[in-house]
């Protein structure tokens, strides 16, 4: 390496060295933590801002959806209240008139509740006396009025219903829109139309119900405060609950299947037709049905017996399905049928086959009338039986056909 270039590098460690030595100036703190500061704030602001539209994302999620508020009603006339119950005085009438425009008539001497409020209808109970109720009909709308155990299903319409206590009759009488009607004796809820009108008891063996046009037709105002006509009970021979048959009133069909003779009994009973089925069973020979017949055939000829008030034979049909049945969900329904058939003469055996149609299908189509017929035959020999049945009935069907009866009991 030549001078020239030994003194250039000379040079060049010796700049650096006093580079390097030199006194370096001091730095600004203040304006170092000035901008430390600002970048933390910046970050806390945009971290705040994240928090924040988390918080009002989770709350848009799971924030409650406001709910409709349940029906307001308020009384007019001259009622009283009576332990939650409204009363009206002797000669006197009321109004319930509810938020949705539906309004309720209680006519003189009547005694009702409004059990249940909700958005789209109420549940009004009539234990005693007649009611003239007025409903508006919306989409959703679901009103519940029941006289005595009897359940009408509402959705818009103008009807009169009455229950009699002392004699254990109700009476409902469709004069717009139309109704359903559930209950004791009901193993399918029967509809009116406008100018039908429905009857029924619960009196001691005489449970029956009939489907009859009001002679009075369709009415513009509450009908005359009335007990329900009586409802004549059925011969001593005719069978409980259904014995009564009328065209207006849909029958079970326990098969759509043709019998083997090629007639459409199913199709005959929901006509109507119950003699069809008998005759067409008189031809096939009644031994050898009852004998080889379908568990299906065997259920409905011994609905069309019942309904001809043929008892022996419907109950030799039941008890044909019922033995063969083994097990099958038809097993529930033949011993319902024996256990009305058995109602009007031989409550013990009635209650019998109602208890076994719970154990075969304890969820099934029938149980909850099964069970309130069970409450029925108990609330006329044992108290106590009553009660403990009506809190399981309550506790199963709080809105069956049968719960406002159940109430009463366990009061």
């Amino acid at each position: 390496m030549g001078e020239p270039a030994e003194s250039a590098l000379r040079r060049v460690v010796d700049s650096a060295r006093a580079a390097l030595t030199a006194e370096m100036p001091a730095p600004d703190v203040d304006a170092l933590a000035a901008r430390a500061r600002a970048r933390k704030g910046r970050r806390r602001v945009a971290t705040g801002a994240v928090v924040a539209l988390c918080l009002v994302g989770a709350w848009l999620f799971v924030r409650p959806t406001p709910q409709p508020a349940p029906l307001a009603f308020v009384v007019e006339g001259d009622a009283f209240a009576d332990q939650g119950f409204v009363r009206t005085a002797p000669g006197q009438q009321a109004t319930l008139r509810f938020s949705d425009g539906s309004a309720v008539a209680l006519l003189a001497d009547t005694r009702a509740q409004v059990t249940e409020r909700r958005a789209a209808g109420a549940t009004l109970r009539v234990s005693a006396g007649a009611v003239h109720v007025s409903v508006v009909h919306r989409h959703d709308t679901a009103w519940r009025v029941e006289p005595g155990p009897f359940v009408v299903h509402v959705t818009g319409t103008r009807f009169s219903a009455a229950w009699s206590a002392s004699d254990e009759q109700a009476l409902v009488e469709l004069e717009e829109g139309s109704v359903a009607i559930e209950g004791p004796g009901l193993t399918t809820p029967v509809v009116l139309r406008p100018g039908q009108r429905f009857t029924g008891s619960v009196r001691p063996g005489a449970v029956a119900y009939a489907v009859e046009s009001s002679s009075a037709g369709p009415r513009a105002g509450p009908p005359e405060a009335s007990p329900a006509p009586p409802v004549e009970p059925p011969p001593p021979d005719a069978g409980p609950p259904s014995a009564t048959p009328s065209r207006s009133v849909r029958r079970p069909e326990a098969s759509r299947e043709p019998s083997p003779s090629g007639g459409d009994w199913a199709a005959w009973s929901a006509a109507g037709e119950f003699e069809q089925v008998l005759r067409d069973a008189e031809r096939q020979g009644l031994e050898r049905v009852l004998t080889r017949g379908a568990v299906a055939d065997l259920l409905l000829l011994g609905d069309a017996a019942r309904y001809l008030s043929n008892r022996p034979l419907a109950k030799r049909a039941f008890t044909a399905a019922h033995a063969r049945s083994r097990g099958a969900p038809t097993a529930a329904v033949a011993s319902f049928r024996l256990g009305q058939l058995s109602e009007a003469d031989d409550e013990v055996a009635a209650d019998g086959w109602f208890r076994r149609c719970l154990s075969e299908a304890p969820e099934g189509p029938l149980a909850a009338e099964a069970l309130g017929r069970r409450v029925l035959l108990a609330r006329r020999r044992n108290a106590v039986e009553a009660r403990a049945l009506a809190v399981e009935y309550l506790e199963r069907f709080p809105r069956g056909g049968a719960a406002g009866l159940a109430r009463e009991l366990v009061k």
